[in-house]
């Protein structure tokens, strides 16, 4: 399959399933949070430039970017070098928001412990930082601008910052940033009171974001293999377009995945709360039939003259949907303590009635 074909698909792919994967995610936000968090408006505002970015690189490939640079017209290496320079400025904004939905969701569910909430915020902080130093680098990356589209395919250029560096260290981080994304909730979800399957499931579903760090990989492997004189090759820049793309669009896929666990959470309690109420009908008219043992049942009260237990939801639906995850409410042991972090110390006690807010909130 040609290089032209895997690029044009992949932007229609690209746009169909981010998208619908977003949308689904704002149907979550107003139909069931009634509300948009910060990270949904990350969410929001990173789609916008994931899509402007499709947009732009079927421009590049219906300019003939995937082919060879000598076979371009003079009009065409104009065009496809000016859009590869904006391509890689609309890359750092969208790749910094869908990055920032991803640790927003871990800094607003592990707020317990000061240690895990500095450590939350420091990476936030760090990579907010890298992208905003890249952003300027790449926009300013040659003086005057127009030098990059007006003498490509010189790495020597004296009026230019070398490629191969600035695109080596964006990769390098990228690897870095999304690493961090994977490994961080793994290491936050260990003083949690949860079973090892639940906390492997709640990391894999908060840390599946990182998984991008394969298609950062990529584009470190794909720009040490050309050196710094293929980097000019317009082939060698659809494939870093390419790896931007899935860089980005699995991101926000991943980032959606908490958002369609409330979806999930919500239906599912709407069809056990009818298969009950169904169930309740059928058990009273059983019961009207019983005499004063059917009463007695319906209050409540045992033949022996305890009390009944009720029946205690650990995580209803209005939990789930406070949680921007819904995912440590769901996956509470229900053992009955209000603090699902393990109690060391002074520490400990002064967190449980932090904790019990949070569940009232159905943040845990």
């Amino acid at each position: 399959m040609s290089l032209w074909t895997i690029s044009l698909v992949t932007q229609i792919l690209c746009l169909a399933l981010v998208t619908g994967f977003v949308a689904l995610r704002g149907v979550v936000a107003w139909r069931f949070k009634k509300g948009v968090d910060v990270e949904d408006g990350f969410c929001f505002v990173s789609l916008i430039f994931f899509d402007a970015y499709c947009i732009l690189v079927l421009f590049y490939i219906f300019n003939n970017g995937t082919q060879p640079p000598s076979t371009l017209t003079p009009s065409q290496t104009t065009i496809v070098y000016k859009l590869f320079y904006t391509l890689t400025i609309i890359y750092v904004p969208m790749a910094l928001l869908a990055k920032l939905t991803l640790l927003t969701i871990l800094a607003r569910l592990f707020i317990l412990r000061r240690s895990q909430t500095l450590t939350v915020y420091l990476t936030i902080t760090l990579t907010t930082i890298y992208y905003i130093t890249i952003l300027f680098i790449k926009i300013f990356i040659c003086n005057p601008v127009s030098t990059f589209w007006t003498s490509p395919n010189n790495p020597h250029n004296p009026n230019c910052l070398s490629e191969g560096a600035v695109f080596l260290a964006d990769a390098i981080m990228s690897v870095i940033t999304d690493l961090a994304i994977l490994l961080l909730p793994i290491g936050l979800m260990f003083p949690l009171r949860l079973g090892v399957v639940k906390k492997v499931k709640v990391g894999a579903m908060l840390g599946c974001g990182g998984l991008a760090v394969g298609f950062s990989i990529y584009r470190v492997v794909l720009v040490v293999g050309v050196g710094v004189g293929g980097l000019g090759d317009s082939q060698v820049y659809a494939r870093i377009l390419l790896s931007g793309n899935a860089e980005g669009g699995f991101g926000l896929i991943c980032s959606c995945i908490p958002a369609l666990h409330i979806l999930v959470s919500r239906v599912k309690a709407k069809m056990r709360k009818g298969s009950r109420s169904r169930s309740s009908a059928i058990a009273s008219g059983d019961g009207s039939g019983s005499g004063s043992g059917g009463k007695k049942r319906d209050r409540g009260v045992s033949s022996s003259g305890g009390t009944a237990a009720p029946i205690v939801i650990t995580s209803s639906p209005e939990d789930v949907l406070h949680d921007p995850g819904g995912l440590l409410a769901s996956c509470d042991d229900g053992d009955g303590d209000d603090n699902v972090y393990d109690q060391d110390g002074g520490e400990g006690r002064g967190e449980k009635n932090d904790s019990r807010d949070n569940r009232e909130e159905g943040w845990v």
